[in-house]
């Protein structure tokens, strides 16, 4: 397939209405019959001048044949001398001949100087079908009365256009660099960054395709991460796994990822230029790069750019690219610390689940040592005191050794014994705080269990409303159930120590991404300056530090009718 250069839409080498000049034919009639003079010398010297010529000049007479053409159009159109006798047409291209013929028809009928740049879009034909941009210069002769031929003057301006094409490559990739850069601002992933950095490479940039790849750690495989264009039918859609001696490739990525440098096609197709492999040439590509960005997760990624023209990835460009490489190897760092901070975040919630769990672990050894030693020997020593009790009841015989003052010592055991039982109740609740919640029947269970527990001596009444599905539980896992719960029993604490409430409700459903928990009370509600954790106590503090834990939230709200509502959301354990 042949890629025509984009310079612009060919057009006829005769002239059209456009520029012109005042200037009138010049009349050179050497009649036949003339002898050698002066007139034969100064036609010699013409031709001498016009041979000389740096530019391509023919000449055509009224039939439309080449007559004349120096050395310097021989050689542009690649006819050589075979270019005389030729109409002129055959240095048109093909899409323009017939109109040609009719434009140069109405030229011969007002010849006159005219000019065209290659803003007009001109194309000089060469023989083997390839197009040259040309400046074209349009220059009537009369020979005779009735009989003139027209010279053209055709400049090659290929490098002019060429170095044209390169300012406006440049142009748009500057366009691309600022594009790649807002879309690193906007973007909230890596992948995204990628995918739009390939767009942005065909739409702003104005090349055929592009792709990101990176490097697996085997090193001969890459992986497709973003692609834009018809770059698709070459490598695979996004998550294609390519080898890197895919001859699909190019060449240019393997070079760049074997070097970690960048390599354009010149720069791997030898001496000798050779075209590009046929899977890519069908394409219409005919340069390619390669750009090294930076490892992520120690994979090199590189960004490989295909284009219709040839040599169009120059020195200057490719350090233009390189710029944008580097700003997209930024946004990867900046990525990477984003994910680096998250892990390490959820490292922190891994480490504080864990040392939430230990302190349940001590919590549970300690109500087991407080059962087994203090509340058994203070329960034997009620049972001794009540039996002490019993042997120094009035009108018992006194043996040797009773108190001489009966009622007095009566009072005193009492006392002691009511102590001992009011010791025995406290160590009681605290074992109640110190057990760890039992998540072991449902979640309904469990809040009712805890309820009962902490409200069992107020006159608080206390309802429970939960999924009858289970639904929070099968969303946490046991770390959560535990922190739900414990949230549940601090704020229940509250209620009964601060709220003066009738009426107190655990409401617990299921939302987006995990469960949420409200417990609402009808009581006195919070004070106006919001609440302020006094000296040693840290229920809000500790109910909050739990839920975010576990990655949730616990938040305080004031009841429109009155009372307080404890409201906290935990996430649901993540699949997989």
């Amino acid at each position: 397939m042949r890629h025509r250069r984009s310079y612009g839409d060919p057009v006829d080498l005769t002239p059209r209405p456009g520029t012109t000049s005042s200037a009138t034919p010049a009349a050179v009639e050497p009649p036949p019959d003339e002898p050698p003079g002066d007139g034969a010398h100064l036609d010699a010297v013409m031709r001498a001048l016009v041979d000389v010529s740096p530019v391509a000049v023919v000449a055509v007479d009224g039939t439309g044949t080449v007559v004349f053409a120096n050395p310097q159009a021989q050689a542009l159109s690649g006819w050589g001398e075979d270019l005389l006798g030729l109409p002129v047409e055959v240095l048109v291209p093909d899409d323009r001949v017939e109109r040609h013929r009719m434009l140069r028809d109405d030229y011969l009928e007002a010849p006159e100087f005219r000019e065209f740049h290659h803003g007009a879009g001109l194309w000089w034909k060469r023989r083997d079908g390839g197009l040259v941009p040309v400046d074209i210069s349009l220059t009537p002769v009369e020979l005779a009365p009735g009989r003139s031929w027209t010279f053209a003057a055709a400049t090659d301006v290929t490098e002019r256009v060429r170095a044209q094409e390169q300012v406006l490559d440049l142009t748009r990739s500057y366009r691309m660099l600022a594009e790649v850069n807002q879309a690193i601002l906007r973007s909230d992933g890596l992948g995204e960054v990628l995918q739009a950095t390939c767009r942005v490479a065909v739409e702003e940039g104005g090349f055929l395709a592009a792709w990101l790849g990176r490097a697996r750690p085997d090193g001969d495989t890459v992986v497709v991460d973003a692609i834009a264009g018809p770059a698709r039918d070459l490598v695979g859609p996004v998550g294609t796994l390519v080898a890197l001696g895919d001859r699909r490739l190019s060449g240019v990525t393997a070079a760049a990822l074997r070097t970690g440098h960048s390599r354009a096609w010149a720069q791997v197709s030898g001496p000798a230029h050779e075209p590009l492999p046929t899977p890519v040439a069908d394409l219409g590509v005919v340069d390619a790069v390669a750009l090294p960005v930076r490892e992520v997760d120690g994979e090199l990624v590189v960004l490989t750019l295909y284009d219709g023209r040839a040599d169009v990835f120059v020195p200057s460009l490719v350090r233009m690219l390189e710029q944008v490489a580097f700003n997209l190897a930024l946004a990867v760092e900046r990525f990477e610390d984003k994910a680096r901070v998250e892990r390490l975040a959820a490292h922190r919630r891994d480490l504080s689940a864990r040392l939430l769990s230990a302190q349940e672990d001590e919590r549970r050894r300690l109500a087991a040592e407080l059962h087994d030693d203090p509340i058994q020997t203070l329960a034997a020593t009620e049972l001794r005191i009540s039996m002490l009790r019993s042997r120094m009841t009035p009108g018992r015989e006194s043996r040797p050794g009773d108190p001489a003052e009966p009622e007095k010592v009566l009072g005193m055991v009492d006392t002691v014994r009511d102590g001992i039982r009011a010791a025995i109740t406290s160590l009681r609740d605290v074992l109640t705080g110190l057990e760890p919640p039992s998540l072991a029947t449902s979640w309904e269970e469990a809040v009712c269990t805890t309820a009962g527990q902490v409200l069992e001596t107020s006159m608080t009444r206390w309802s429970v409303v939960a999924s009858p599905d289970g639904a929070a539980l099968r969303r946490w896992d046991g770390a959560r159930g535990a922190q739900a719960l414990r949230i549940v029993q601090e704020a229940l604490v509250n209620v009964r120590d601060h709220a003066d409430a009738a009426q107190v409700e655990v409401r617990t459903h299921p939302v987006d991404g995990g469960v949420e928990v409200t417990v609402t009370d009808d009581g006195v509600g919070l004070p106006e300056e919001g609440v302020h954790p006094r000296r040693g106590h840290r229920g809000v503090q500790t109910m909050q530090d739990r839920a975010e834990t576990m990655g949730g939230w616990c938040r305080l709200e004031r009841v429109r009718t009155g009372g307080t509502r404890v409201r906290f959301f935990l996430p649901a354990v993540e699949s997989g």
